[in-house]
């Protein structure tokens, strides 16, 4: 299968995960997807990634607290078709520290968090709840 949009490709495995109750997807691997979930990880809503040498592949290990998912929303914001950027003053703004927004930016792709800190805007890739 061809994948032209690895990211919400990505966001639609790890919807129909939690959906199912999976404990465990794959995902191609690339690099994008990678340091996406990275940030996913160190942010706490996922329990484990493990990059699959051999089939190329990305072992992801989905989160769950008291028999629901960790992540109760995730939506893509910035698309193939419709790019969505943001200034670190207009990031300041958004967010109310419940939700958290990941960004990429010149030094990687970052956690709202970790942007604001570096006080670096960016295409603003997805929304998490």
């Amino acid at each position: 299968m061809v994948v032209n949009d690895f990211l919400s490709d990505l966001i639609a495995r790890i919807k129909n995960g939690q959906r199912a109750r999976l404990n465990k997807i794959h995902a191609p691997y690339s690099t994008l997807s990678w340091n996406f979930l990275h940030v996913l990880y160190e942010q706490g809503y996922l329990q484990s990634i493990k990059h699959e040498i051999d089939t190329n592949n990305i072992c992801i290990e989905l989160k769950y607290y008291e028999n629901s998912p960790v992540i109760q929303t995730i939506t893509r914001l910035s698309k193939p078709g419709k790019r969505v950027y943001i200034s670190s003053k207009q990031l300041n703004r958004i967010n109310n520290g419940l939700s958290l927004f990941i960004l990429s930016t010149s030094k990687g792709i970052l956690a709202d968090r970790n942007a604001k800190k570096l006080a670096l805007g960016g295409e603003l890739l997805c929304k998490v709840f």
